[in-house]
C-alpha cells in the first residue's frame, strides 16, 4: 500500500511538473522533502496533514494518492489547471464550492429595494 502510494506521488511529479525540484517549488517544501515520498529506502515517511493539503494546492488529488480511485488531479484551483492541460474534466463545482439559491423575482425585487432604503438612508 505504501508502495503503491509512493508510485502515484512519483508518477504525478513526473506526468504533471517533471522534476522533483519544480514541484517541490510549487508546495513550498524542499527538494530532500520531496524525496522522502517518493523514494523506495525510505521508511515510515507517509506525509502529514499539512503536507497532504500542500499536494492538493499543486493540484495533486488527496483522494487518489491515499486510494488511487478517482482523478489525480485535486479540486483546486492548479488541479482544475492541470486537468484542462491534460484533456481532464473534473466537477467545476468541486474547485469552488457554491449554493445555488431560487428566489422568485418578486422577493428579489423585494429585497433589493428595502436594502437600497436601507443604503440610502
Amino acid at each position: 500500500m505504501e508502495n503503491e502510494r509512493r508510485q502515484r506521488i512519483r508518477a504525478f511529479i513526473e506526468d504533471v511538473y517533471g522534476t522533483y525540484r519544480a514541484f517541490a517549488l510549487a508546495t513550498g517544501l524542499s527538494p530532500q522533502h520531496v524525496n522522502r515520498y517518493v523514494s523506495p529506502t525510505l521508511e515510515n515517511s507517509s506525509p502529514t496533514l499539512d503536507t497532504l493539503a500542500k499536494f492538493a494546492d499543486a493540484g495533486m488529488s488527496i483522494d487518489w494518492v491515499i486510494t488511487g480511485l478517482g482523478s489525480r488531479f485535486a479540486p483546486t484551483v492548479k488541479g482544475l489547471e492541470f486537468a484542462r492541460q491534460f484533456g481532464v474534466s473534473l466537477p467545476a463545482t468541486t474547485a469552488e464550492p457554491s449554493i445555488t439559491v431560487s428566489i422568485p423575482i418578486q422577493e428579489l425585487r423585494a429585497m433589493l429595494d428595502r436594502h437600497d432604503d436601507a443604503v440610502h438612508k
